[in-house]
């Protein structure tokens, strides 16, 4: 999804704030937290793709 998802611009918000938790947890080596950070992610990012996929190619 990656650099997709960047396309929407209405995620972006959220997608810095997923992205900050899954540094933290990495940072303080906390492997179950951030696994669940990262499912978290991986969902949500999942969602906003199922729920407007053309969001995601507009230019």
């Amino acid at each position: 999804m990656g650099l997709l998802m960047l396309k929407r611009k209405d995620r972006w918000g959220e997608v810095i704030s997923e992205h900050e938790r899954l540094v933290e947890m990495l940072w303080n080596k906390d492997a179950e937290k951030t696994r669940l950070a990262m499912k978290e992610h991986l969902e949500n990012s999942y969602a906003a793709l199922i729920r407007d996929p053309a969001g995601c190619l507009k230019n």
